[in-house]
C-alpha cells in the first residue's frame, strides 16, 4: 500500500461524510442547520452542513433570508455567516 493509496482512500472517505452530512441536512430547515453549523466540529460535516443551507437559501425569499441571516448574527454563529454571507450580497442584501 503506497503514500497515494492512503491519501487517496483518506480523500474519499471525506468526501462521502461530507455528502452524507449534506443529504442529511436537505430536510432541515435552515435555522436548524445553522444551529447544527454552530455545534459542528469536524470538518467534512460542516461542509456538508454549510452546502446543505446555501442550496436552501438561494431558493428562498428576501425576507426568510434576512431571518435566518439575523438568527446566525444574534448566535455569533461565524460558520453560518460565512456561508450566508455571498447569497446575501449577491441580492443586495448587504454592501
Amino acid at each position: 500500500m503506497g503514500l497515494f493509496d492512503i491519501v487517496g482512500g483518506a480523500i474519499k472517505q471525506a468526501n462521502e461524510n461530507r455528502m452524507e452530512a449534506e443529504r442529511e441536512a436537505a430536510n432541515w430547515d435552515p435555522i436548524r442547520i445553522c444551529k447544527e453549523l454552530d455545534r459542528c466540529r469536524q470538518l467534512t460535516t460542516c461542509m456538508g452542513y454549510s452546502a446543505a443551507l446555501t442550496k436552501q437559501c438561494r431558493y428562498i425569499s428576501d425576507y426568510e433570508l434576512q431571518e435566518v441571516y439575523d438568527f446566525a448574527r444574534r448566535q455569533r454563529n461565524v460558520k453560518a455567516l460565512n456561508t450566508l454571507r455571498p447569497i446575501m450580497e449577491d441580492r443586495g442584501l448587504l454592501y
